[in-house]
């Protein structure tokens, strides 16, 4: 049986899955899909430990103040990503050691660089303290800031996932929104996204024969309105679970085969058989949250950071192998976000909270350039420097995510109502795609 328009799952644990009544819309094309996969990097990245600056003078002014925790430069892996400073000269950049897989990525072209870039409510220099984001440094006030695309209205509620897919025609039984890392900020609105584990949704504990009697006892009708109601969310729910469950079962094709013990192949693994399963599911597009934690690198950072770009590396590129193979690379595009970057300068064997970081987008889809943004100076008390190594941005989260709303379909228009404070940025979307 179909799931009906007024779908809601709400299953036990960790792993329920939770969709909104009445999600439906009009149709779009089937043959136009494109899918979005943001991976937070949880806790703060050090994003200038990540990608590193190659070039003589700009490698050197970056060992000066990383001290200890500069990477040698004969380590760094080479790549075509190079960029420009605010002199307007070329800084060529190479990845941390940990991260071949990723890589090879860069070399395919399928990596564009985002430099310098953070939560900012407007344009501004040190000459305009007094209008960086409020609770800058804070873990929970920073993220939550990328996730709902307004660093100016505290009142909004929303997340610019959820108002993304607003202004996008579709016809779903179930929201094209998913989330394999817990409820996200991303998401909320009016349309719930679908809270998955990896593993899938779990069901009625019981055996399937005596499960499908008991779906099919609540399809009969009753007189009582209320009472009908929630037999229509109790029979939508079994059958909800049933169909994705049967998109989610393993198979032989996935991340995970090449990466058993990668939480984030895990959470891929499960992001490409909803990408694969998106006939079924009668989307033509979804958006995806995934998380990878323990970036917070106040101590031992060397060695903890090593490990994490290595799960980020391997899982990534496994992902995007087989987007290959399926013919679908250049329509899914991710996105990396994080709480914020690190100080520049270092404590005794990590890094504290910093405000401006780099970011990647990695698609097959054409991409026009390897960076965008400006390279910032790394020297203490430089026009980059806001506080003690930590870097004023200079590209805002508006900017990225309304390019990528623009790639998955957002009419310039109706940016406004998914970025309610693009205005204040110039440009408005980023040269991110040909």
């Amino acid at each position: 049986m179909p799931i009906s328009r007024r779908t809601f799952l709400k299953s036990v644990g960790a792993s329920a899955l939770v969709s909104q009544v009445g999600w439906a819309t009009e149709s779009t094309s089937s043959n136009d899909y494109r899918a979005l996969v943001c991976i937070f990097l949880n806790g703060g990245n050090d994003g200038f430990n990540t990608l590193v600056p190659t070039d003589d003078s700009h490698y050197q002014e970056y060992a000066d103040v990383r001290k200890h925790l500069a990477i040698a430069k004969s380590d760094l892996l080479p790549t075509p990503l190079s960029g420009l400073d605010r002199a307007g000269s070329p800084v060529s950049l190479g990845l941390h050691p940990a991260m071949p897989e990723f890589k090879d990525l860069c070399d395919r072209g399928y990596v564009t660089a985002l430099l310098n870039c953070g939560v900012l409510k407007q344009p501004m220099t040190k000459q305009d303290l007094g209008t960086e984001p409020d609770m800058l440094f804070s873990h929970n006030s920073q993220s939550q800031e990328w996730l709902r695309g307004d660093a100016i209205n505290k009142s909004l509620s929303s997340g610019w996932g959820s108002r993304l897919m607003a202004q996008l025609s579709q016809s779903s039984a179930l929201p094209p929104m998913f989330s394999f890392a817990g409820q996200s900020r991303l998401f909320r609105g009016s349309d719930k996204a679908n809270t998955l584990s990896p593993d899938g949704v779990r069901t009625l504990n019981m055996p399937p024969y005596l499960r499908n009697r008991f779906a099919q006892t609540l399809d009969n009708p009753r007189q009582d309105l209320f009472r009908e109601h929630l037999r229509d969310l109790m029979r939508d729910s079994i059958y909800a679970s049933n169909e994705v469950n049967s998109i989610i079962q393993p198979d032989s094709n996935t991340v995970l085969a090449a990466d058993t013990d990668n939480t984030l192949s895990q959470q891929l693994d499960a992001t490409l058989k909803f990408i694969k399963g998106r006939d079924t599911l009668t989307q033509n597009r979804q958006i995806f949250y995934l998380n990878l934690g323990g970036f917070d690198t106040h101590a031992q950072q060397e060695k903890s950071h090593q490990e994490l770009l290595a799960l980020f590396s391997r899982a990534v590129k496994y992902f995007y192998d087989l987007l290959d193979a399926e013919g679908l690379a250049s329509s899914v595009t991710t996105v990396t976000l994080s709480d914020f970057g690190r100080r520049i300068i270092p404590n005794p064997t990590g890094t504290d909270h910093g405000w401006g970081n780099n970011q990647f987008v990695i698609s097959g889809a054409q991409l026009a350039a390897n960076t965008i943004g400006t390279w910032p100076s790394l020297t203490p008390r430089s026009e980059d420097d806001f506080s003690t190594g930590r870097l004023i941005p200079t590209t805002s989260v508006d900017q990225i995510g309304a390019t990528l709303a623009r790639w998955m379909g957002v009419a310039e228009s109706d940016m406004e109502a998914v970025f309610p404070n693009i205005a204040n940025f110039t440009p408005r979307e980023l040269p991110l795609f040909s």
